[in-house]
């Protein structure tokens, strides 16, 4: 077996890198998506 992919290592809690690259200014984050659905909602019908 492989040891695997170490891609995501850096963005891990554990990681000096991810500590360093938080900003204490965000405190939240909204998503608002889908995107590209819009045209869906106007065309169903009951």
């Amino acid at each position: 077996m492989t040891g695997g992919s170490t891609a995501l290592e850096p963005r891990t809690q554990a990681s000096p890198a991810y500590k360093a690259s938080l900003d204490p200014r965000i405190k939240a984050v909204v998503a608002f998506a889908p995107w590209g659905m819009e045209r869906v909602f106007g065309t169903l019908r009951a």
